[in-house]
């Protein structure tokens, strides 16, 4: 058994422009993975896994570090509280004799949720800049205004900075505003950093820094691509998409909820349209997750009710997407951020009858959807479901025809 160390080299990295899919919880799987490239999208990120549980061989843990044939690139998003958790997770995850082919890593520094807030995870290293900036050399590889540059100085490929607090949640909008001017002092330092450089090579004669590469951080930093910035917080048209690309500091951006209720967003960034997708083209999504779910988790019993528990809790979040043939006008480019992510639509009947289905927030109604689909058929008695987002809100199972339609749950 070869126990010597693998040796963890960082690559020339640019992220610049690329859609990423941020890492969703429970619904962040392999399948919707697989969803979200079919529609096109650049880099897709795994669910959360905490360091600790991958170095206890729990086996819950190390099935969400899979990946498929993708044409995108895959990063595993780690938790965890200290540099030598990352670093040991890191170097078992890229073994070579274990078989898994992983791009890049993501260093969960956001997680909002008690359990692992209280573990020294997630969204507690924000405040542990010393240890944070540790992980980041480790894994070899207003709090945020002054936690980024020092993530630069640490060599971080690229950052991404969502605009909410923990305790904020989702609650308000994302603060772009926020995440805009933490772009400008990122470019401006970088700016001033590269002046400085070009001084001292041109004071010793040396040749001016190139363009690609440059050491825009710390002079003790290989030489190496400049730390990219993204933004995520409430993209959910590609107008949006364009509008921040062409008028915030920011390299690119992450898109999480947008992409749980309409996975196609990454089509309509790369092809600039907005894509009034029929209900026929929607469900024909779900039953390439249906797919996806089966060649994932199995064609047993056990495979079928996981793949249809996971299809029912994208449910969840699918029933919210409004298309754009019932609006009464869709908005322009000039008003990109009118698509609210907490925004709850008025009940409203479709342009078919399984469009009108697709937009009940009932579980009943989700259910009859996901038995429609014939590699999954009938839901076996005694199965039961509550999401696990928004679960108080959806514990009634019937559907919008057993009342009426004109109560709104949210999912």
């Amino acid at each position: 058994m070869n126990t010597k160390p693998v040796k963890l080299e960082k690559r020339p990295v640019s992220f610049r422009h690329k859609t990423y899919l941020e890492p969703p919880t429970t619904v962040g799987n392999l399948p919707f993975r697989r969803i979200c490239v079919s529609y096109d999208c650049d880099v897709t990120c795994s669910e959360m896994a905490m360091c600790s549980r991958l170095l206890a061989c729990e086996a819950p843990e190390w099935s969400l570090m899979k990946r498929w044939r993708e044409r995108s690139a895959l990063v595993f998003s780690l938790a965890g509280k200290s540099p030598e958790q990352f670093s040991k997770t890191i170097e078992l995850l890229i073994n070579r004799e274990r078989g898994i082919a992983v791009d890049f890593f993501d260093i969960n520094c956001g997680c909002p949720t008690d359990d692992i807030f209280s573990m020294g995870c997630g969204s507690t290293l924000m405040g542990r800049t010393s240890k944070l900036q540790d992980i980041v050399r480790a894994d070899h590889k207003p709090i945020a205004t002054k936690l980024i540059p020092k993530l630069y100085n640490s060599g971080a490929s690229l950052v991404t900075l969502h605009g909410r607090s923990r305790h904020q949640r989702y609650t308000k909008e994302a603060d772009w505003n926020y995440i805009a001017q933490c772009g400008k002092e990122k470019r401006e330092r970088e700016a001033a950093l590269r002046r400085e450089l070009e001084e001292k090579l041109i004071r010793a004669e040396g040749n001016p820094v190139d363009d690609e590469y440059y050491p825009d951080l710390d002079p003790n930093v290989p030489r190496r691509a400049p730390t990219e910035f993204f933004g995520n917080g409430d993209v959910m048209h590609y107008q949006t998409h364009l509008h921040v690309l062409d008028n915030l500091p920011v390299d690119g951006m992450m898109i999480g909820q947008g992409a749980l209720f309409k996975p196609w967003i990454f089509t309509e960034i790369k092809e600039r349209r907005v894509w009034d997708i029929s209900s026929r083209e929607r469900f024909d999504t779900m039953q390439d997750f249906a797919r996806f779910g089966v060649e994932n988790w199995g064609s047993d019993n056990r495979g079928l009710a996981q793949t249809r528990r996971f299809l029912l809790e994208w449910c969840a979040f699918l029933h919210r997407y409004v298309p754009v043939g019932v609006l009464d006008r869709y908005p322009e480019s000039s008003e990109p951020m009118l698509a609210l992510i907490n925004a709850r639509p008025k009940a409203f009947v479709g342009r078919d009858e399984l469009e009108t289905l697709m937009a009940s927030p009932f579980v009943g109604d989700w259910m009859k959807l996901t038995e429609r689909i014939p590699l999954i058929g009938k839901a076996p008695d005694g199965f039961t479901f509550i999401p696990k987002h928004k679960a108080n809100a959806c514990k009634d199972t019937s559907s919008s025809l057993d009342q009426g339609g004109d109560d709104q749950a949210e999912g």
